[in-house]
């Protein structure tokens, strides 16, 4: 074992039988865990960080494949680049109040990470910092978070419920990409979010539903592929081509008039659109406008007016049964 100046350079599986019978003795001093310390030690199975470490340094732990324990100490602020990548037998993290940042590819590839407990006071996740985590089912991100990075949950397979930070003001490419089983996101909470990147929903398979604010900038291709079987374009977003392509389940969109921006055919190839909802006067403009994203009325043979005495459309490609509608609107034809 290696210590310098309160830091703790390096571990050998030697040095675990000192950890295990004398804690005190092994962490005397330590305040900084350096990078690679105790890297790819496969005796190491449990471990208690103690109070005197604020921070724990780049690949610290990686590849300690047996590690299944660990409690991180109320003192720490920092976890390094790829300081827990490869521990695929780590159950469960509790994040104490005083870290700040989790860093890129932190906790990459821990298979059998079940639980993460984060508490308020954590400012950033780095990229990748949970990405292929497998058993994650579920994810609470405090409400102190202001960024989160590239791909920071990109294929959590079972990742099945979000709750996003209210001071969150982007959702960065691919960050949830590829979690097939998501159902569940709360975007309610969001009062600062503008930017949903490239691809940051990608193939969620089983994202049904969302409801997003107004004023947000949807990337490129930031549902492709995704579950959405119903979608709001609502004054002030800025959507991007392909937004929504591939969306085979999306079957009702609903739209303002005064949606003023339209990029080309945000819906891609997403053959399936049945209702489309219009709140407001249709004008020559707006019809040219959804022509532009992919929607040409002439694939809606009824047009409905709402009941509730509103501006406002129904377009429908229900040739044959309209019972469905009766409850909420007066037909006509288009």
């Amino acid at each position: 074992m290696k210590k310098r100046n309160g830091i703790l350079n390096h571990v050998t599986e030697e040095d675990i039988n000192l950890l295990k019978t004398d804690p005190a003795e092994f962490w005397k001093d330590v305040t900084t865990i350096d990078a690679g310390a105790f890297y790819g030690l496969k005796s190491l199975t449990e471990i208690e960080i103690p109070e005197s470490a604020t921070i724990i340094g780049d690949k610290t732990f990686a590849g300690c494949v047996n590690l299944k324990h660990i409690k991180l100490p109320k003192s720490l602020y920092l976890i390094g680049k790829e300081a827990f990548c490869g521990c695929k037998s780590l159950e469960s993290i509790s994040c104490p109040e005083s870290l700040k940042n989790i860093g890129h590819t932190a906790f990459v590839g821990c298979n059998n990470l079940k639980q993460i407990k984060f508490s308020e006071g954590l400012e950033e996740i780095e990229a990748g910092a949970f990405q292929q985590c497998q058993a994650l089912e579920e994810v609470e991100l405090p409400d102190s978070l202001q960024r989160m990075g590239k791909y920071a949950f990109e294929d959590c397979s079972n990742l099945k419920k979000v709750k996003l930070s209210k001071k969150l003001f982007q959702i960065n490419n691919l960050a949830f990409g590829g979690c097939v089983n998501l159902t569940d996101v709360d975007f309610g909470c969001l009062s600062d979010i503008q930017y949903i990147g490239w691809r940051a929903f990608a193939n969620c398979k089983n994202l049904a539903r969302i409801s997003l604010p107004e004023n947000i900038y949807i990337s490129d291709e930031a549902f492709l592929g995704s579950g959405l079987r119903e979608f709001k374009l609502r004054k002030g977003l800025d959507v991007r081509k392909d937004a929504f392509k591939n969306c085979r389940q999306l079957n009702f969109v609903e739209i303002d008039t005064d949606y003023a921006y339209f990029d080309s055919n945000i819906f891609g190839s997403t053959p399936n659109i049945l209702i489309l909802k219009i709140n407001g006067k249709i004008t020559q403009s707006f019809v040219d406008g959804l022509e532009t994203i992919g929607i040409t009325t002439k694939d809606f043979p009824y047009l409905y007016t709402l009941n509730n005495g509103k501006d406002g459309y129904v377009l429908s490609k229900y040739m044959n049964n309209h019972d469905f509608l009766k409850n909420i609107t007066d037909e006509k034809t288009f």
